[in-house]
C-alpha cells in the first residue's frame, strides 16, 4: 500500500486566516514542487460544493493530474478545510501536504494545523501546534477532528473517503 501511496501525484490543499479578508482555502500542485511552482488557486471561505468544484478546476496543473475520483476527493478536501475554517476559528492555518492522489481517491500524508493560543480550558487538544502523525497529541487532534466533522466516514482518519 505504501508503494502504491508515494507513486501517485501530490496536491496542496490548505486554509489560511487573513487579517483583513478572513478565511481563505487554497489548492495547487503539491509535494516538493509546492513552495517553488507556487501554483495555486485561492478562495476566500466558506465555499460551496459549486465554488469547490471551479476552484479545484482553476488551480495550475491540477487537471492534467486527476481522474474523476481523485478530482472529487481534493474536492471534498477543500470543503472540510472550509468548513473547518469557519467552525473553528481559533486555527488560523491548516495545510495538507502531499495529498497523494491515487486510484480509490485520495490519501493525506502530512498535514499541518497551527491555532491561536487559547486558555487550557478552551484548547482542542493538548497543543497549540500539533503536525498530525507525528505529534504525540495525534489521538487528541483525530478525535478533535471526528468530533467536528460528525458526517465525515472516518474509517480511516488520515484517508479522504471521497464516496460519501
Amino acid at each position: 500500500m505504501a508503494q502504491e501511496i508515494a507513486a501517485g501525484p501530490e496536491v496542496i490543499c490548505g486554509m489560511t486566516r487573513d487579517p483583513q479578508y478572513g478565511p481563505i482555502v487554497a489548492v495547487g500542485i503539491g509535494g516538493r514542487y509546492a513552495e517553488a511552482l507556487s501554483l495555486t488557486a485561492s478562495s476566500l471561505a466558506p465555499v460551496t460544493h459549486d465554488q469547490a468544484v471551479r476552484l479545484v478546476r482553476k488551480a495550475p496543473g491540477i487537471a492534467k493530474l486527476t481522474t474523476e475520483e481523485t478530482f472529487d476527493a481534493i474536492v471534498y478536501t477543500v470543503l472540510v478545510l472550509s468548513r473547518l475554517a469557519i467552525d473553528h476559528p481559533s486555527i488560523i492555518e491548516a495545510d495538507i501536504n502531499p495529498l497523494i492522489l491515487g486510484p480509490n481517491g485520495a490519501v493525506a500524508v502530512d498535514a499541518l494545523v497551527v491555532c491561536e493560543q487559547l486558555p487550557k480550558s478552551e484548547r482542542i487538544f493538548g497543543a497549540d501546534e500539533a503536525r498530525m502523525g507525528r505529534s504525540t497529541g495525534q489521538r487528541q487532534l483525530s478525535s478533535a477532528l471526528m468530533r467536528a466533522f460528525p458526517d465525515v466516514n472516518w474509517t480511516n482518519p488520515w484517508k479522504v473517503d471521497a464516496t460519501n
